[in-house]
């Protein structure tokens, strides 16, 4: 897990770790529209979602199965 970092892209976290896709979907993190959210980094979905990145990385690091 200690790739996940604030420049890690979202399809990036997807690739590493497919059983955070619900999760991330849940957020409203997808692979819709122009801008979308797969390309973006964590630290940017973060500043999407009004939360701070460490928070973020937190939370994703907890729904991640060991």
């Amino acid at each position: 897990m200690d790739l996940i970092k604030p420049d890690l892209k979202i399809s990036d976290l997807m690739k590493l770790y497919p059983e955070i896709t619900d999760y991330l979907l849940e957020k409203g993190l997808c692979g819709c529209g122009i801008d979308s959210s797969l390309n973006w980094s964590l630290e940017r979905a973060a500043k999407h979602l009004g939360i701070s990145v460490d928070s973020f990385i937190e939370e994703i690091k907890s729904k991640i199965k060991d």
